[in-house]
């Protein structure tokens, strides 16, 4: 009986240390996530994607095929066990001619095109390649990290366009049904999960109210 009451002892200890790390983890995944989502930092990546854009002559518009012709980006699927992918999704490097995008064979269509997106990210932000994988925690994003989150969200939802098509089906006066039905569509149109347009949607509206 006095081994069940340890074990018993030992499995509570384990639950309560079990909550105080991920109370750490949502802490600090928290802190991050409010240091993205502030109009200045916002503002300023979608300055230096609208001047990526502009130096290499595409449109705001343009699709992420298109965005991926204009750069010369080679798509290249492996297995996710891969030396290349090392753990991440997908990883960038330079070529020859441009560059090369190796991305985990298993991604859905729609993670596969954020995965390749958020690469692009780090081209858009300078960042030396081959990127070097030290924001790739096991639960918490860095802040580098989710800042190419956001440029691949900016690709893929381009604000002028998504901005024009929220008014368009005036999103903010919807009822919860409306807002869902233009999440899922959008989700579908656009091939991105419902996740990202969700935080697009924010994102979006947080620009909006900067002062022209």
């Amino acid at each position: 009986m006095l081994y069940v009451y340890i074990l018993i002892g030992i499995f509570g200890l384990a639950c309560i240390i079990t909550m105080i790390v991920a109370s750490i983890i949502e802490a600090k995944k928290s802190r991050i996530s409010k240091e993205i989502m502030k109009p200045d930092v916002l503002m300023d990546c979608e300055k230096k994607l609208g001047e990526f854009l502009e130096s290499n002559k595409i449109s705001r518009r343009e699709d992420l095929l298109r965005l991926c012709q204009s750069l010369n980006v080679q798509i290249e699927t492996v297995p996710p066990i891969n030396r290349h992918l090392n753990g991440a999704e997908a990883v960038i490097d330079s070529s020859e001619n441009g560059y090369i995008v190796r991305v985990a064979e298993n991604l859905g269509v729609k993670q596969r095109r954020f995965a390749i997106a958020h690469e692009i990210g780090h081209v858009v932000m300078g960042d030396e390649l081959p990127v070097k994988r030290n924001g790739h925690g096991i639960f918490i994003r860095s802040k580098d990290e989710q800042i190419r989150d956001y440029i691949a969200a900016a690709i893929l939802l381009p604000r002028d366009k998504f901005s024009q098509l929220l008014a368009e089906k005036r999103f903010y006066s919807l009822g919860t049904k409306g807002k869902n039905e233009f999440i899922a569509t959008v989700s579908e149109e656009f091939d991105v999960d419902e996740s990202v347009v969700i935080k697009r949607i924010k994102e979006c509206k947080l620009l909006a109210e900067i002062p022209s």
